[in-house]
């Protein structure tokens, strides 16, 4: 089985899929994994070519349009990379603080993963996902 099916068997009911579809073709999606108060956005990709469109903000306020209809009070677009986090803030003036852990479990797979990406010391954390 694959990641994103044991995530589907294992918060079935709470997790949705929204995909986006230009004619035929699919460009875009995001999960969201939500409980009684709460949506996340936990992962979201959007094709290349379709990016300069426009499509993610399509995307992003149809999530925010789904999590209201839910009666859900909050949407965390779960933070991101600088870019990442400038295009979300457009979405809403408020900001909560929040925390992010920088604890590596399994020092040998991380280092595997440090190698493979080529990543040096840069301060983004895990720096095997640092985009060059």
């Amino acid at each position: 089985h694959s990641f994103f099916y044991d995530l589907k068997r294992d918060v079935k009911e709470n997790s949705t899929l929204l995909a986006i579809k230009h004619g035929k073709e699919f460009c875009g999606g995001s999960i969201i994994l939500f409980d009684r108060h709460f949506a996340f956005l936990y992962l979201s990709s959007i094709l290349p070519e379709y990016r300069p469109s426009g499509i993610a903000n399509f995307l992003y306020y149809n999530a925010l349009l789904w999590a209201k209809e839910k009666g859900l009070s909050v949407f965390d677009f779960m933070g991101g990379r600088k870019g990442v986090f400038n295009f979300k803030k457009q979405f809403s003036p408020l900001r909560k603080k929040f925390f992010i852990a920088k604890v590596i479990h399994i020092k040998e797979i991380f280092d595997k993963l440090c190698i493979a990406g080529k990543s040096g010391s840069e301060p983004y954390f895990p720096p095997y996902r640092r985009i060059s």
